[in-house]
C-alpha cells in the first residue's frame, strides 16, 4: 500500500468511528448488499427478474424520505431496516402484479436474502411498510424525489434530463358503479385519466404526472408541470403537445418561461393581429406612465413585460403567429416524433404496469394509487440503470419480468 492509498484509508477509519452505532449498521448492511449485487441491464437477449433489479438499488439517496416523524418517530433506530423493505417495494413496483399479497407469495426465501432481509418478512410487516409508512397520498412527493436524484445521476454522466418533452393524456378505465367515475363521450367510457409528461430522448421517462376527471381540461396541468420540473431543477427547452395544450395563455407562458412549445396547427386557426409586433408596441406605450416602463425596450422586454400584466391574448398571438409561418413540412416532422414516442410510452406502460388493468377497487383513491405505482416503477427503474452507468433506454421496464 502506497502512501496515498493509506492516508485515503485512515480519513475514511477516522469517519468511520463518528458514525453512531446505527449509522455504522446501516452503512456496512448497504456495503454488503452492493458487493452482492450482480447487476445485468435488461435488454431482449437478457431479460431480467424484478427482485434480482431491485437488489441493485442504493437506496441511500431515498433515506431522508423517511427521516420525517410522520413516517417514523425513532428514524436513526430504524433506518438500519429501512434498505430491504426499501427494495421489496421497488420489487412489488416492477413485479406487474396488482396487489402487494399477490407480490408477496411469489417472494421466496432466497428473494428476500436478496433484497438484504435475513429471512423472508412477515406479509404484515411489508404491508404495513407500503400501505401506512409510504402510502398513496405520499407517493408524488417520493415521485419528486427520485426524479431529483435522477437529475442529479444524470447530470454526473453529463446528461441533462427532460430538455425535450412531451405531455399527453392517457385513460383509465373504472369499474362499474364506481360513483366518482364520469363518462366521457371521446374515450366511450366510464373512468379518470392522467396527464403524463415525458422525456422525449428517454421515452418512459416519466417526469410528472396528475390524475384527473376523465372529463377535464388536460391543457390545464401545462403550467402546474412546466413549474414543477423547473422547481426540480430541469430546464425544459422544447416541450411537444397536441392543440388542446395550444392555448394562448399556455403559448405565452411557455415561451416566457424560454420553453418552445411545439404543436400541430389546425385548419381552423387564423392569423391574429393582436399579435402583430406594431400590436405589441402600441399595447406596451399603454403602460408608460407606469414606474418600470422602459422606453425602447426589446421585443422580447415588452412580451414578458406585457404577460406579468395579464395580456395574455396579445402575447400568445404574437407566438402564434409565428408558428403559423413555419413551413408545414417542419411541423409534420416535429409532431411526427411526439406522436410516435409518445404513444409508444403509453402503450408500454399499459403493458408492462398495472396502468390498463382492472381496478382493485372503486373510487379516486384507486386512481391515485395506480398512477403512482405505474410512474415510480420507471422512475425508479431510471435510477437503478443510472447508479449502475446505464443511460440508455432511462425507465424502460419491457425486459424486466
Amino acid at each position: 500500500m502506497n502512501e496515498i492509498d493509506s492516508k485515503i484509508q485512515n480519513y475514511w477509519a477516522v469517519k468511520y468511528q463518528t458514525l453512531s452505532d446505527s449509522e455504522q449498521q446501516l452503512l456496512e448492511a448497504m456495503l454488503t448488499q452492493l458487493e452482492k449485487c450482480v447487476f445485468v441491464k435488461p435488454d431482449k437477449d437478457h431479460p431480467v427478474r424484478a427482485v434480482e433489479f431491485a437488489a441493485c438499488l442504493n437506496v441511500e439517496p431515498l433515506l431522508p424520505f423517511f427521516d420525517n416523524p410522520a413516517i417514523y418517530k425513532d428514524f436513526k433506530k430504524i433506518a438500519p431496516r429501512l434498505p430491504p423493505r426499501i427494495r421489496f417495494f421497488i420489487y412489488y413496483l416492477l413485479s406487474r402484479e396488482t396487489s402487494i399479497l399477490a407480490a408477496y407469495r411469489e417472494f421466496s426465501e432466497e428473494d428476500a436474502k436478496m433484497l438484504g432481509f435475513d429471512k423472508k418478512p412477515t406479509y404484515e410487516l411489508v404491508r404495513e411498510f407500503m400501505n401506512e409508512r409510504i402510502g398513496v397520498e405520499r407517493f408524488p412527493e417520493l415521485f419528486r424525489l427520485v426524479i431529483t436524484i435522477i437529475r442529479e445521476e444524470a447530470e454526473k454522466r453529463g446528461i441533462r434530463i427532460g430538455e425535450r418533452i412531451a405531455e399527453d393524456a392517457t385513460d383509465i378505465r373504472a369499474l362499474k358503479h364506481d360513483k366518482e367515475a364520469k363518462y366521457s363521450g371521446y374515450y366511450n367510457e366510464f373512468g379518470y385519466k392522467s396527464d403524463v409528461v415525458h422525456d422525449l430522448e428517454h421515452q418512459d421517462l416519466v417526469l410528472y404526472y396528475r390524475p384527473m376527471e376523465i372529463t377535464a381540461d388536460e391543457g390545464q396541468n401545462l403550467p402546474y408541470a412546466q413549474e414543477e420540473l423547473l422547481a426540480l431543477g430541469i430546464k425544459p427547452k422544447e416541450w411537444f403537445v397536441d392543440t388542446k395544450y395550444a392555448t394562448y395563455e399556455n403559448i405565452a407562458c411557455s415561451e416566457i418561461r424560454g420553453i418552445h412549445l411545439k404543436y400541430k396547427i389546425p385548419k381552423g386557426w387564423k392569423y391574429n393581429k393582436k399579435g402583430e409586433e406594431q400590436e405589441i408596441k402600441r399595447i406596451y406605450q399603454k403602460y408608460h406612465n407606469a414606474p418600470d416602463f422602459v422606453p425602447g425596450a426589446s421585443i422580447e422586454y415588452q412580451l414578458k413585460y406585457l404577460y406579468e400584466r395579464g395580456e395574455i391574448e396579445a402575447v400568445g398571438a404574437y407566438f402564434r403567429n409565428r408558428r403559423m409561418e413555419m413551413v408545414p413540412e417542419m411541423i409534420r416532422e416535429e409532431m411526427g416524433e411526439r406522436s410516435g414516442k409518445t404513444e409508444g410510452c403509453i402503450g408500454r406502460m399499459k403493458t408492462c404496469t398495472i396502468l390498463d388493468r382492472r381496478p382493485a377497487r372503486r373510487g379516486w383513491k384507486e386512481i391515485e394509487r395506480i398512477c403512482g405505482l405505474t410512474f415510480l416503477a420507471h422512475a425508479f427503474a431510471a435510477l437503478i440503470c443510472l447508479q449502475h452507468g446505464v443511460t440508455e433506454n432511462l425507465g424502460n421496464i419491457t425486459y424486466i419480468i
